[in-house]
């Protein structure tokens, strides 16, 4: 219980920083990869099913200070997506390519759902599919090395000390 709620701590405090860099990093004139979308995918493929749907409530209550779209389509976008992630993740063997590309296509899936919603509501306009496929590579790139530096900490976390001393039968 102690490591699963450190790990939640872990991955929200990483999430918040790097929501956090991607909105200073704003005035660029490049598109900015979405870098909590890498850490949503990590703990979508690695953790137990009720972590996610835990995770996922407090990930739209720090992203909601981030974005403008609605938290009610936030969290069914990102429950459907931690969903699919997750089940991918139990059938396949996943390697951090598969992990990258997984981060990538749940951002394309994430943006043509706020337009789908926002059209649903207001008024449908024509949607920016260029924008979309360069945040969705920008995303790709920006995974790997990040995806690797996730690892490492997650491994930190749930490393379990074994003494041999007092397995020792003498």
């Amino acid at each position: 219980m102690k490591k699963a709620l450190l790990s939640l701590i872990s991955f929200l405090g990483i999430s918040f920083f790097l929501s956090g860099l991607q909105a200073t990093l704003y005035f660029l004139p490049i598109t900015l990869p979405y870098f909590w979308m890498v850490v949503l995918s990590y703990y979508s493929f690695h953790k137990s099913f009720l972590f996610i749907m835990v995770a996922n409530f407090f990930h739209v209550l720090l992203l909601m200070s981030f974005t403008t779209a609605s938290p009610a389509i936030l969290l069914v976008t990102l429950n459907g997506i931690s969903m699919i992630l997750f089940i991918i993740g139990q059938r396949l063997n996943i390697t951090q390519i598969h992990m990258a590309l997984g981060s990538a296509l749940s951002c394309v899936v994430l943006l043509f759902s706020i337009w789908l919603f926002t059209g649903i509501t207001a008024l449908f306009y024509f949607p920016p599919i260029l924008s979309w496929l360069g945040i969705s590579l920008m995303t790709f790139a920006a995974a790997l090395p990040l995806l690797g530096f996730l690892k490492i900490i997650d491994s930190r976390i749930h490393l379990e000390r074994i003494d041999t001393l007092a397995n020792l039968r003498i």
